[in-house]
């Protein structure tokens, strides 16, 4: 059984972009209205033409039986731009694009500049929203070029674009662009007579956040979270007509995650129900967006071995969204494959997890994502769980090559793909090379993550466990109580399935190097943290007669629990 350090909440991160194991309690406004008082479903979770949009399609028609003056052409824009906004809101996002493709289109026709740049924004922003990130960057660079930095469209096209380099994981850009477009709010906000913030100032806030998160400074993003969270119920008090669920929503999504990878999976779950409590309330009830809540909330049932309510909150989340090559869908099958490893239905796991992959590859682009590297990281994971080692090993290498391709070598993800990558090898026998690759995860998280982050001392007791291996008991121990260290400082409760496994396996090695006897083969498995009475009397036996029992024994790894504690 593998580690799967596999950082699943970037994929959860990436899940709620708009703003992943997958990878936090305020008292959000009082729910307004709910949006789908005039919206029906289809089985499936596609949204059905809403009654908003029809009144514009009937227009359409009408307009399109006439003629093509410039006056007709500027109607036809808009109500382009308008059904495009409709079917995003609604959660249909392939009829999204496509009205926001034509009005792209109409205002090319126009020659209009001003109306071309809000086309685009608008396109590359849902273009982004399901995935296709290449599409998204294209439209948006496209966009940026035509805009005057102090223009009105400058913050929406620049904090657009910020999402999609954040998306692929190039932070130190995005943040860049997120800067330049929050001095560019606080000079509007100068300007106003009375001083006051711009709507828009909370989710560009949130996805600040969302960025810090990425690169693994959590307390930095939950502050940033709690500032964005705090400025938006401000405004929703001074403004009643403003509709912020989404972005309340969705901030309540990533406060769970930070929680969720910080280790305080109960608390994340907390914020996670709160989330869906809010979007329930307030959009329709088979509404998309609530999958990636419910993703979230699978996520946080799975690592509090909730195996069985993983996959049944899977099923709910996978009837919510459409069945179409998009981010959101591959998102699902992900969890439910992972879900379906909790339960031990591996062969129907693979099934899921090849079923993603081939989602995500027909996204346009979608091999050259992050996303794509998570994907296989699942996929290796599951086949690895099954004994196919030598074929998760290759799947593994592949993931690391996306991983370096698209975020680079210093980026959570690429870690994560070396870790797993060297547990492999562990479990192949090749600990000189496993140890090289947990080296090459450590050497990552440090450059990149707080000397407190928990993820640290997941690799410090892989990093032990290998040391074992080869016997090497004291370096064993100087490894595994920094794993210690770690957890305390990150503030992992005592009760933390990683910080008893790290503490217990110190003291076991403590006893071992004081008694220096051999190993005793417990260090990493989890289903055995306690000794039972025929443990006590297996050692109780001459050490020349146990010696010779273990010698016919694979020691033992932590792989197990590392699963349950990312």
């Amino acid at each position: 059984m593998q580690v799967s350090l596999l950082i699943g909440s970037l994929f959860a991160i990436w899940m709620v972009s708009q703003g992943s194991k997958g990878s936090h309690f305020l008292k959000h406004p009082a729910a307004k209205k709910p949006l789908s008082a005039h919206t029906s479903t289809k089985q499936g979770g596609t949204p059905a033409v809403p009654e908003a949009a029809r009144i514009l399609h009937t227009q359409l028609a009408a307009l399109n039986d006439s003629g093509k003056s410039p006056l007709e052409e500027e109607h036809r824009f808009l109500l382009y731009s308008s059904l495009g906004r409709i079917y995003q809101d609604a959660g249909s996002f392939s009829e999204a694009i496509r009205y926001f493709s034509l009005a792209r289109e109409s205002a090319l026709g126009l020659g209009d500049s001003q109306r071309l740049v809000t086309a685009r924004t608008d396109l590359g922003d849902a273009l982004r929203n399901v995935g296709r990130y290449q599409e998204a960057q294209e439209e948006l660079k496209a966009a940026s070029h035509s805009i005057k930095s102090e223009s009105p469209d400058a913050t929406a096209t620049l904090h657009a674009l910020a999402n999609v380099h954040r998306d692929l994981g190039d932070i130190a850009e995005a943040l860049r662009l997120y800067s330049q477009v929050l001095q560019a709010e606080n000079f509007q906000k100068a300007k106003k007579p009375d001083g006051s913030e711009s709507d828009k100032t909370p989710a560009l806030l949130s996805d600040m956040a969302q960025a810090l998160h990425i690169t693994g400074q959590l307390d930095k993003a939950l502050k940033q979270y709690q500032v964005a969270l705090d400025l938006q119920v401000s405004l929703d008090k001074k403004n009643s007509h403003v509709r912020s669920e989404k972005v309340v929503g969705q901030i309540y999504i990533r406060m769970g995650q930070v929680f969720h990878d910080k280790g305080d999976v109960q608390q994340a779950k907390e914020w996670y129900l709160k989330s869906i409590d809010l979007l329930q309330a307030t959009l329709h009830a088979n509404h998309p967006a609530l999958a990636d809540s419910l993703v979230c909330l699978a996520r946080a049932q799975r690592d509090l071995e909730e195996a069985e309510a993983a996959l049944a909150t899977c099923s709910k989340a996978e009837a919510l969204v459409p069945k179409s090559p998009t981010r959101q869908y591959v998102g699902v099958l992900n969890m439910k494959a992972d879900a379906l490893r909790e339960n031990k239905r591996l062969k129907e796991a693979e099934v899921q997890s090849r079923l993603a992959l081939e989602v995500q590859e027909s996204i346009p682009g979608g091999e050259r994502t992050p996303e794509f590297a998570i994907v296989l990281n699942s996929l290796a994971n599951i086949v690895h769980d099954q004994t196919r080692v030598q074929e998760a090993t290759e799947i593994y290498m592949r993931a690391i090559k996306v991983n370096i391709l698209t975020v680079g070598m210093y980026n959570a993800e690429t870690a994560a793909s070396y870790n797993n990558l060297a547990s492999a090898y562990q479990d192949l026998g090749m600990d000189a090379e496993a140890e090289e690759n947990y080296y090459k995860c450590l050497h990552i998280q440090q450059k990149i993550f707080s000397s407190d982050n928990p993820d640290l001392a997941t690799v410090y007791n892989n990093i032990a466990s290998v040391l074992i291996n080869q016997k090497r008991y004291q370096e064993a121990l100087n490894v595994v109580s920094k794993a210690v260290e770690v957890a305390r400082s990150a503030g992992l409760p005592e009760n933390h399935p990683g910080r008893k496994l790290y503490e217990d396996n110190a003291a076991e090695i403590r006893h071992q190097l004081a008694v220096s006897s051999g190993w005793l083969g417990k260090v990493g498995q989890p289903q055995h943290q306690h000794v039972s009475s025929e443990e006590a009397a297996e050692e109780s036996k001459p050490e020349s007669e146990s010696a010779e029992e273990e010698d016919g024994q694979e020691e033992g790894t932590m792989l197990d629990r590392l699963t349950k504690i990312v």
